[in-house]
């Protein structure tokens, strides 16, 4: 019961705009675990902008691909990304990939 009552309470947060919370609380992306940005992902429903924001402030320093990374890019629903702008739905991220040394 536990459980239920708290996947519905995750439901209810996930129903309201967290990117201010989410991009505050992630910081720095390296020093997240993946249970952690599991949460966050569950956290911010449909909202995968706030992600894509943080994944092109953390790509402009990088110089290859963190574990974080390729976690967020492997989980972020590509059916939800309705909440980012459709002329470049990923922000430029792949093209900051593919120029990666």
């Amino acid at each position: 019961a536990v459980v239920s009552t708290q996947s519905t309470g995750v439901s209810k947060l996930a129903r309201a705009d967290n990117s201010q919370f989410i991009a505050r609380y992630i910081g720095n992306l390296s020093d997240m675990n993946t249970l952690q940005l599991k949460f966050l992902l569950k956290l911010a429903g449909t909202n995968t902008t706030v992600f894509i924001d943080i994944l092109n402030k953390d790509l402009q320093n990088r110089r290859s691909l963190t574990d974080n990374i390729r976690y967020l890019l492997k989980n972020l629903n590509p059916d939800q990304r309705h909440s980012v702008p459709q002329e470049r739905p990923y922000g430029g991220i792949f093209e900051k990939i593919a120029n990666l040394p």
